[in-house]
């Protein structure tokens, strides 16, 4: 029987993985997230206890629902390259949801984990081969 990994070790491991981030319209954070990526990226680092400093990140995607709107991006990948992006990576996927209850952090199931993989390398086919992230979708 494999145990899963909690959320601590995987941080601890620092394997490549993406972090899918959820601003849902009751959170405090809703403002926030229509003005400035950065702020949202850092308030999720702080959730992780990741240190800015420390966390090798690349922002990715920003796609904004009507009532959700949502952030992705690569952690500890330094080998992230572009012009391989344009295909799903089965990367792990931490999921951090900022609601109107507070937040809650997850590492996404494996239907989850390959919905943001695709989607990711979706964005990178829709924009074209020469173009660099972040994506923006609305």
């Amino acid at each position: 029987m494999t145990t899963v990994p909690t959320i601590e070790e995987v941080l601890r491991h620092r394997p490549p993985m993406r972090v899918l981030i959820l601003i849902r319209q009751a959170s405090s954070l809703w403002q926030s997230a229509s003005v400035s990526s950065d702020r949202i990226i850092e308030e999720a680092l702080a959730t992780l206890h990741v240190r800015p400093s420390d966390a090798q990140y690349k922002f990715l995607v920003n796609e904004k629902w009507p009532f959700l709107n949502l952030f992705v991006f690569a952690l500890y990948h330094g080998a992230y390259r572009s012009a391989s992006a344009h295909f799903p990576h089965d990367l792990p996927v931490l999921v951090v949801d900022y609601n109107r209850k507070g937040t809650t952090v997850s590492i996404a199931g494996s239907v989850r984990r390959r919905e943001v993989n695709v989607r990711v390398a979706e964005h990178h086919n829709l924009n074209g081969w020469d173009r660099e992230p972040p994506f923006f979708a609305d």
